[in-house]
């Protein structure tokens, strides 16, 4: 079952040992977590980290950033360019959204 012993009583040891040791782990976890939320309660800075460590948020490599945007058919090559439509993208997008909405009357 294992590769190591096909004994049932040492398979049966091996599981029970291995829960009870998750589930110790488990809880350690838990509670080093809770202490560093309260240590770092008034530093949002350090919240958010601690955050990004639990959710194992990996932080862009470089060479990912935006090398071209096509948007509303031109071709975007340059840094400065790109942020603006973006921007521009972001700010608009729930104005263009409901712009496109059937309109309908409330009663």
């Amino acid at each position: 079952m294992f590769g190591i012993s096909n004994d049932p009583n040492k398979v049966k040891d091996y599981k029970k040992y291995n829960k009870k040791l998750n589930k110790i782990k488990e809880a350690s976890k838990t509670n080093y977590f809770k202490t560093q939320f309260k240590m770092f309660s008034d530093n949002l800075k350090a919240t958010w980290k601690l955050i990004g460590t639990i959710i194992n948020r990996k932080k862009a490599q470089q060479g990912t950033l935006i090398q071209k945007l096509l948007y509303k058919g031109k071709c975007y090559n340059d840094k400065a360019s790109i942020c603006r439509q973006l921007n521009s993208h972001f700010i608009n997008v729930g104005q263009d959204f409901a712009a496109q909405l059937p309109n309908y009357k409330s009663y």
